[in-house]
């Protein structure tokens, strides 16, 4: 078989031509505001049909509520121990809403905060200074919660689709759902699927998240969908 560079590139330039587009549109997107950030996460569980809800509303302050499931779905305050910095968690990291919203604005900027900290922090798990592949998937996993669960700016949402259009390893898989699918290889052949749309900065739906504690959560198919937003409104 022969192969032939130039498609390969031009593959390649059709990815990165996706992220930039929405990295665009997320740039032009208004601020938004309101008294509380809510989060609603919604997925199924493996193979099966079973559906999860996970939703939260959090204040500037750092107060939060949840959705507690454990109780009929009443909505419950979180306590907060004393200390705590949070209520935004990226890389291994509390952060405050003032501290996010003063992340670095620029893609190369903003990856080599990630990596920082990362290393500041002895990667996830508070082991060992991580590996490259370890420091790529984490910065990977912190641009993808910056795209879809944290409040950040207009300006570092778009940031971060040019720091994963910057990252080796992606692929496109062309119109998935309503959207564009790319395909980021990690750890251990891991493959995480983001069905983008560009023409909003938005991602649609995906097969991998980190949760606000920063627990990843892998799916077989990208049929978990992620929604952050402001609301004035408090169940």
């Amino acid at each position: 078989m022969t192969h032939h560079p130039a498609a390969k590139n031009q593959a390649k330039q059709t990815v990165q031509q996706i992220l930039l587009t929405a990295a665009a549109s997320a740039e032009r997107a208004p601020a938004g505001s309101g008294a509380y950030w809510y989060v609603r996460v919604r997925w199924a569980s493996g193979g099966t049909n079973k559906l999860f809800l996970a939703e939260s509303w959090t204040k500037r302050n750092g107060q939060t509520w949840i959705r507690d499931l454990k109780t009929g779905g009443k909505v419950v305050e979180l306590p907060r121990p004393p200390g705590t910095l949070g209520p935004f968690f990226l890389g291994g990291r509390e952060l405050t809403f003032g501290q996010l919203q003063k992340l670095p604005a620029h893609p190369r900027a903003l990856t080599k905060w990630i990596v920082a900290n990362a290393a500041g922090h002895g990667g996830k798990t508070g082991g060992p200074s991580p590996s490259k592949a370890q420091t790529r998937e984490d910065i990977f996993d912190s641009l993808t919660s910056l795209l879809s669960e944290l409040p950040a700016t207009p300006r570092v949402r778009a940031a971060a689709f040019r720091s994963l259009a910057a990252l080796p390893g992606v692929t496109s898989l062309g119109q998935i759902g309503g959207g564009q699918g790319v395909r980021f290889t990690l750890l251990g052949g891991e493959r995480a699927t983001l069905i983008i749309d560009p023409s909003t900065g938005q991602i649609r739906a995906t097969n991998f998240f980190v949760d606000n504690q920063g627990a990843e959560y892998w799916q077989q198919i990208p049929n978990a969908t992620i929604t952050g937003r402001w609301t004035d409104t408090l169940p």
